[in-house]
C-alpha cells in the first residue's frame, strides 16, 4: 500500500483537471455543506483497479467530485479488496479533516451490504470498525451511493 497520502496534486476533478486536495477543499468547500461524503470501489480486471471519490454537496446546488484512481496487483479475496476500499476512503478522510471547517463532517460510505444474503455482509464487522475506530460516521449498502454509485461509476471507467 501507498505510505500516506500525498497531498501533491494526484487528485482530479470530474473535469478533468488535477489539483490537490487542499485546493479542492479551499475552492469547493464555502460553508454551505455540513457533510462531506468518501466513497472506494473497486474493480477487477488483469489488476485491481480502485476509485476513491470525495463529494462535496451543496444542498440545492448539486456536488462536486474529487477522485484518484489506482491500480494493483490483482486481489482474489473478496475481504481483502473490501478492506483495501475502507482503507482508502479513511486515508483521504484523514487527509480532509485537517482542511475542513469544523462544522463539516465527514461521513464515509462503504460498498458492504447489510444484507446477510451477499457474500460482503460477512466482512461488515471489519469493514465497519477499521472506520469507527477512526472515528468518522458511515454508511452501508443501501445507503452507501458515494461508493456504490459515485466510485462504482468512476472504477468503471478507469
Amino acid at each position: 500500500m501507498d505510505n500516506m497520502l500525498n497531498l501533491a496534486p494526484i487528485f482530479t476533478t470530474s473535469s478533468g483537471t488535477r489539483v490537490t486536495l487542499e485546493d479542492f477543499l479551499r475552492q469547493h468547500v464555502n460553508g454551505h455543506q455540513r457533510v462531506i461524503y468518501i466513497g472506494t470501489d473497486s474493480r477487477n480486471t488483469q489488476h485491481t483497479k480502485f476509485s476513491t471519490v470525495l463529494v462535496a454537496y451543496t444542498p440545492g446546488r448539486g456536488g462536486v467530485i474529487l477522485r484518484r484512481n489506482r491500480r494493483e496487483r490483482k486481489i482474489e479475496s473478496l475481504g481483502e479488496r473490501l478492506l483495501r476500499e475502507a482503507f482508502y476512503s479513511v486515508e483521504l478522510a484523514i487527509a480532509a479533516s485537517s482542511l475542513l471547517p469544523r462544522q463539516v463532517s465527514i461521513e464515509i460510505h462503504l460498498d458492504i451490504n447489510s444484507n446477510a444474503r451477499h457474500k460482503s455482509h460477512q466482512y461488515l464487522t471489519a469493514v465497519v470498525g477499521l472506520v469507527s475506530a477512526q472515528g468518522f460516521d458511515y454508511r452501508v449498502k443501501p445507503d452507501a451511493w458515494c461508493a456504490t454509485c459515485i466510485a462504482d461509476r468512476v472504477v468503471k471507467r478507469s
